[in-house]
């Protein structure tokens, strides 16, 4: 859906279409489609009195560094009040990259203290930990941390389809694991 909106939105703009409107969806869609190259180099061709005159353009721009630089997003992603239609693009890549953080998560700790889960997820500690027990994990109350599912759990395969991994990719791990 993103990548036809793409090619929509940059059709308007070799046609001559240059509003900040325009400039806005096709960053935001970039955004959510990861293509950080391409939203880099939009932001060099969109004009400085278009930048200066919208600050959600700006504030667009400000998760894209983010993105660009791996420091977590959530802050830059909760810090505008975003229009209508740039909100849904902001949910779904707010949904995007929590799914991607949590995974990271779970392939880097056997067990993480909730607090950084938290911090990691850009979230509130409790909301982190009912999202994660959802995904499978264990909380340990007395320990204050979490444990993600065993890695060859029916869950944790779950989660990662999920998360955008494909067949062929579980398929390459099982067979890994299973040499």
């Amino acid at each position: 859906m993103a990548s036809e909106a793409i090619k929509i939105y940059e059709e308007q703009e070799l046609n001559g279409v240059h509003t900040a409107e325009l400039y806005v969806a096709l960053l935001s869609a970039y955004l959510l489609q990861g293509d950080l190259p391409n939203a880099r180099f939009l932001w060099k061709r969109i004009p400085k009195a278009t930048k200066d005159s919208t600050p959600e353009l700006d504030a667009l721009w400000q998760v894209s560094l983010a993105l660009w630089n791996r420091v977590p997003v959530f802050t830059s992603l909760e810090a505008f009040g975003w229009s209508a239609g740039v909100a849904k693009v902001i949910a779904a890549l707010k949904e995007k990259e929590t799914a991607a953080a949590l995974t990271l998560l779970s392939q880097s700790y056997s067990a993480v203290k909730v607090d950084h889960a938290a911090s990691t997820l850009g979230m509130a500690a409790g909301d982190a930990v009912a999202m994660a027990t959802s995904q499978g994990w264990t909380h340990t109350a007395a320990t204050a941390s979490l444990a993600p599912p065993a890695k060859g759990s029916v869950v944790a395969a779950a989660a990662a389809v999920g998360n955008g991994v494909t067949l062929q990719q579980l398929a390459d791990i099982t067979l890994h694991l299973e040499k």
